[in-house]
């Protein structure tokens, strides 16, 4: 092989992918250890393999090359981590799949959201310079410089810590409240912009692919009441922090609009 690649393996959700990084810097990942991940079986990882291949777009981010792993050098199919997302946004979460088999639905869900950026960050490292003050009058500065900085977050770091969950999310009621605006509009203002999809058993809402993948949204497993009040297993969306943002300027904008 001419092309000269890094090649490492690393773990994610409890698995350990395959990723290339090649000579122009790109990053790349194994596909049947994608497919693995997630759960889906050798029939639905063919399936995907035959996919990737036969999609006008998605075999523009995909080639084979011979990498070296446990040992052995194999032809490999990988996918540029640019086309990860869209690709596992084309798995389509079948009502089927929810009921017979809700461990891979929420492994998938959770590789659309944060796979890509998961693996882009074990290529990158970044530098952080430190200066060392010369003479006190420097030092003085540098730490009014700080406070001042600390004082422009302070507010930021308490209205997030309003809402929190445990786990660092925010419940997509509270944004609502938050913004002073009634639940079902909320709601109706997002799925009319293309933001959230509604879905029909139970009744809640996630995001759409496109907002998904920007990290606005978390998808957490939990239990929610049906109409007969029982309780069922569901994937239910959270707010990131910079979902919260989004979604306040995002909201703030589109009411300001509507009034003007």
């Amino acid at each position: 092989m001419t092309e000269k690649t890094n090649v490492r393996e690393i773990e994610f959700h409890g698995t350990k992918l395959l990723c290339v990084q090649s000579e122009d810097k790109k990053i790349w990942v194994g596909v049947s250890f994608i497919c693995n991940g997630i759960g889906l079986s050798e029939g639905q990882r063919d399936r995907q393999v035959k996919n990737l291949q036969d999609d006008v777009l998605l075999k523009r981010g995909c080639k084979k090359l011979p990498v070296k792993f446990d040992g052995q050098v194999r032809e490999t199919l990988i996918i540029d981590i640019d086309y990860l997302p869209l690709w596992l946004a084309k798995i389509s979460i079948t009502p089927s799949m929810l009921s017979r088999n809700p461990e891979l639905v929420t492994k998938l869900i959770e590789y659309q959201l944060k796979a890509k950026d998961v693996l882009a960050q074990a290529f990158i490292y970044k530098k952080t310079e430190y200066h060392i003050p010369d003479t006190y009058a420097e030092a003085l500065r540098l730490a009014a410089e700080v406070q001042f900085q600390l004082e422009i977050a302070q507010p930021k770091a308490e209205k997030y810590d309003e809402f929190l969950n445990s786990d660092g999310l925010i419940q997509l009621n509270e944004v609502a409240k938050h913004l002073k605006i009634g639940l079902k509009t909320f709601y109706a203002i997002l799925r009319t912009e293309g933001i959230l999809m509604k879905q029909k058993k139970p009744n809640v809402h996630i995001p759409t692919a496109k907002y998904a993948n920007k990290g606005y949204f978390s998808i957490v497993r939990e239990q929610v009441p049906n109409k007969d009040s029982k309780m069922v297993w569901h994937s239910v969306a959270y707010a990131t922090h910079s979902g919260f943002d989004f979604l306040n300027k995002f909201i703030s904008a589109y009411i300001q609009e509507e009034t003007a």
